[in-house]
């Protein structure tokens, strides 16, 4: 039997975006996208200190975020928390850790 490529690249997602209802009713076939904004949508996606390598906490954030708005540049920050620099400046840029 061959498998489609659509097939192949599928995931089956939870239409209520709880894993533990599996009923037919409930599943569908999604591309990886379609699974992620679901995870989006219902609230289920794993984000800032709880994913489990995070090295900052909304705390640490919330310092980084009043160091750069003192004035302070990303480098010394990013020394300062143990974390690449870039991390920072994804932060101040907001594309990371968001506010809102």
């Amino acid at each position: 039997m061959k498998i489609k490529k659509e097939e192949y690249d599928s995931q089956c997602a939870h239409n209520d975006g709880d894993m533990r209802n599996d009923k037919a009713t409930n599943l569908r076939w999604a591309t990886i996208i379609e699974n992620a904004n679901d995870r989006i949508l219902h609230g289920t996606q794993t984000r800032g200190e709880l994913v489990p390598s995070a090295k900052l906490s909304k705390k640490d954030v919330s310092v980084i975020r009043r160091l750069l708005a003192n004035g302070h540049n990303g480098f010394s920050i990013s020394k300062l928390f143990m974390v690449h620099s870039a991390t920072i400046y994804r932060i101040r840029d907001n594309k990371t850790w968001h506010q809102g």
